[in-house]
């Protein structure tokens, strides 16, 4: 069995709808050169996922404000599988930091 092969079903999907949801909120809210890094990390029986783009550069002014529902609701389906979730501006970045059990 490979490292990945260990991972559920349902951590993949949320993984996936993590890194989904942290990237259209960059699109919708960071301004358009502002780089994005995406990082996971599997170990100790946890997955790790990071998404930070940086806030050197000064959002566009006409980019949509959203209702903050797609966070809130990440947040549930992250949480129902006993993770933890993070967002919030960290070291010069807006950062969304997931951690998901995976044993």
């Amino acid at each position: 069995m490979t490292e990945h092969d260990a991972i559920s079903a349902a951590i993949q999907a949320t993984a996936y709808r993590v890194v989904s949801e942290a990237l259209t909120n960059v699109a919708r809210h960071a301004h358009p050169t502002a780089p994005v890094r995406v990082w996971a990390t599997q170990r100790d029986g946890q997955l790790d996922i990071v998404v930070a783009n940086d806030l050197s550069i000064p959002a566009t002014p006409t980019r949509a404000t959203g209702s903050g529902a797609g966070l809130a609701s990440l947040r549930a389906r992250v949480e129902a599988l006993d993770g933890t979730m993070r967002a919030g501006a960290e070291d010069g970045s807006w950062r969304v930091h997931v951690t998901l059990p995976i044993n």
